[in-house]
């Protein structure tokens, strides 16, 4: 049995959020725990650091977001994050529905299989 776990989350909780910079789109693609982290920290990040950690955000083609102005890097973690925000919605809907299936194989493993006739 071979499980893709990627597989799996972008079929039940697909990630397409897609940036348009200078007339080019940017696909972006889920951010890791470590990066979930060094959003606290980005006001305390020099310039340089920021563009690197917003940069790796990105699917390839990535966009060179040392050039970016303040206000393109705020705009786009505003509207990054608050697409991180659904995304998180709709894993705790998946979650519920999760539970409810643990708890009916639950309820089903309660069930003593009937005893086979004798032929």
């Amino acid at each position: 049995m071979n499980l893709d776990i990627d597989g799996l989350i972008q079929a039940t909780n697909p990630w397409e959020f897609i940036v348009t910079v200078g007339g080019k789109d940017y696909p972006t693609r889920r951010p890791s725990v470590g990066e979930l982290g060094a959003f606290s920290a980005l006001s305390t990040m020099s310039p340089d650091a920021m563009a690197a950690t917003i940069g790796n955000l990105f699917a390839d083609p990535k966009p060179d977001t040392s050039a970016w102005s303040a206000h393109q890097l705020t705009a786009f973690l505003a509207g990054y994050l608050a697409y991180f925000n659904t995304r998180i919605e709709s894993e705790k809907k998946l979650d519920t529905v999760a539970q409810a299936a643990k708890a009916t194989v639950a309820e089903l493993a309660k069930i003593k299989p009937m005893a086979a006739e004798p032929v």
